[in-house]
């Protein structure tokens, strides 16, 4: 089992238990990569293109982005089921080709109501047969003690694999749409149709390398437990969600996925904001993958070393900094230097969070055999911001056009980051009282 000797993943340096684990949670980085690309990117790195070649407003893909959050939230607990009992190798690549299938289906043209359709889908698919698998994979294979810098090596291994991946798409979209010139339709629908078919085949090929790279034994467990122990049932929920923690974790993974989702909307502020073109502005968003690559994983070895809670409320007050930068700093086209300076430093605050909120789940001590359950779980409500993010950011760009709206969205996200930091107070004493309730009731069994 993967799992039985990985807690000395990290601090075993190049041992090669140590560069497998690694190279695991590389390949699955890369895979979830590949297949968020298409119900995300196409949204945020590509949202230029796909509004007008699709003849959508930001409305219509907020509405898209709303489908995407319902399903998923209504799937969460379900898929944290599945992912306990399921091998996580056969999940990830079902997810992978069907999500080609769905690329070649976006190559025929649907209407808007049939992309909903579709976005509802890949919701199906991302969360019942990806998600929790991989998020319960990455916390084992990190351990208790590691787990901080397992989920920063984790958004390390994604932001190189987002990087690379928008860098070599926006090379295919200007292959057929030359630099700083007026595209017509055709070309625009030929740009997308090139990027649609790259994104299948690349899913195809992701599906095949984890079927071959995984260890065929890799399961989300890390011990086997008793049928009574490791029970999922009613009693067993009833215990998780009476825990104030679990509800104060969630509301941080909130605060901190809708900061990661606002970075989504600067390569609409590089094209309509600094008058980048369609390719510059997906260019931008490879800054943004970039920032992930390296944040994540100091942020996961300063948790490690500091305290999780210390550097997350560090981070969060990061967080709410830069989008006030982002929000109230003067505009001016020439000056892309700033643009990226401020991508550059809200990227590094977000994504750092999201290199170490889950291993937040370590503090509220639950049985690690329904690690699943509990990510499925919190992720019912921390990715709520799927379903509501879109519609809020839509309002913004669409009620106030140009750089004036994505600056009053960014303030409006610097708030979020402020509520968030607030919320990782309330957990930290949360989970130090619980600590202390623990620790004194081991000393009168005692």
């Amino acid at each position: 089992m993967v799992a039985s000797s990985s807690n000395n993943m990290f601090a075993m340096g190049v041992s090669g238990r140590g560069v497998r684990n690694a190279l695991n949670i590389f390949v699955m980085a890369l895979a979830i990569e590949v297949l968020y690309t298409v119900p995300y990117g196409l949204t945020s790195s590509f949202r230029p293109l796909f509004l007008e070649t699709f003849g959508l407003d930001n409305h219509q893909v907020g509405t898209l982005s709303s489908a995407y959050g319902i399903v998923s939230m209504c799937l969460y607990i379900p898929g944290g089921y599945v992912a306990d009992r399921f091998p996580p190798k056969l999940l990830m690549v079902s997810a992978l080709l069907t999500t080609a299938a769905c690329s070649c289906y976006l190559l025929t043209g649907p209407s808007f109501s049939e992309l909903v359709l579709v976005w509802a889908f890949l919701a199906v698919v991302g969360t019942i047969l990806f998600w929790s698998s991989y998020v319960s994979l990455i916390r084992h294979i990190g351990g208790e003690d590691h787990s901080g810098i397992a989920f920063g090596f984790e958004q390390t291994s994604r932001g190189v694999s987002a990087a690379m991946m928008t860098v070599a798409l926006a090379a295919v979209v200007r292959e057929a749409m030359p630099a700083q010139t007026a595209a017509s339709a055709d070309v625009k629908h030929e740009a997308l149709t090139m990027l649609l078919m790259r994104l299948a085949a690349l899913n195809v090929v992701m599906a095949f390398v984890i079927m071959l790279a995984l260890p065929s034994g890799m399961a989300a467990r890390v011990d086997k437990h008793p049928a009574e122990e490791a029970s999922t049932g009613v009693s067993t929920i009833l215990d998780i969600i009476q825990r104030p923690a679990v509800w104060l974790h969630a509301l941080i993974v909130v605060a901190a996925y809708s900061g990661n989702l606002a970075t989504d909307q600067f390569a609409g502020f590089a094209r309509y904001g600094y008058a980048m073109d369609m390719v510059q502005a997906a260019q931008i968003s490879s800054l943004v993958k970039g920032m992930r690559a390296w944040s994540g994983l100091l942020a996961g070895a300063a948790a490690d070393r500091w305290g999780k809670s210390k550097v997350s409320c560090c981070l969060f007050l990061s967080y709410s900094c830069t989008y006030s930068w982002v929000a109230l700093a003067p505009i001016d086209p020439t000056d892309h230097g700033m643009l990226m300076a401020q991508i550059a430093a809200s990227a590094a605050s977000v994504f750092g969070i999201s290199g170490v909120y889950f291993s937040l789940l370590d503090d509220v001590n639950l049985p690690s055999g329904l690690a699943g359950t509990a990510v499925g779980m919190i992720s019912v409500i921390g990715y709520t911001p799927d379903i509501f993010m879109g519609k809020i950011s839509g309002y913004w760009l669409d009620t106030y056009p140009g750089a004036s709206g994505y600056q009053s969205f960014y303030l409006f996200m610097a708030c979020v980051g402020l509520l968030g930091f607030l919320v990782n107070l309330a957990f930290a004493h949360a989970v130090g009282k619980c600590s202390d309730l623990a620790s004194e009731s081991h000393r009168r069994k005692a």
